[in-house]
């Protein structure tokens, strides 16, 4: 939003930039769930009563991760700063979910992509995971949930 602010007191146009965020989702979830995993394993193992709850995380921080920065991405574009700027052309920039594909085979291979799907954002998807959610995908925006 600084870039827009400048041009536009610049008297330059702003309705020219467009960018976005990137957020890598299921390498959140491939290193947290690993964390877990090691936390488990040095509580007994998964049938340690302690373990029970950790176990319950896995799959869980990335899109945690990802909702939280669309909570934040929300607040920064729906200030009257950025509308402002906005009558004058600026655009949003958007979320981009990248990295949605699922690497862990115990997940629904469309599991991160439906759990993003909202308004004013991106998804980068490997043609298989396109495949899949034209297949059995529920679209719905579930983001904002």
């Amino acid at each position: 939003m600084g870039e827009c602010k400048r041009r536009h007191a610049a008297g330059q146009p702003i309705n020219t930039l467009a960018s976005v965020a990137s957020f890598f989702v299921s390498r959140v979830d491939g290193l947290v769930d690993k964390q877990l995993d090691e936390h488990i394993q040095t509580l007994g193992g998964e049938k340690a009563p302690e373990a029970k709850p950790l176990a319950a995380l896995r799959g869980q921080a990335a899109i945690a991760n990802a909702k939280l920065a669309y909570g934040r991405f929300r607040e920064r574009f729906g200030t009257d700063r950025f509308k402002a700027l906005a009558q004058h052309g600026a655009r949003l920039q958007r979320p981009l979910w990248a990295s949605t594909s699922t690497k862990n085979p115990a997940y629904p291979d469309v599991y991160y992509v439906e759990a993003l799907l909202g308004p004013d954002t991106v998804d980068t998807m490997p043609p298989a995971t396109i495949v899949a959610y034209k297949d059995h995908g529920k679209p719905k925006p579930r983001l904002g949930e």
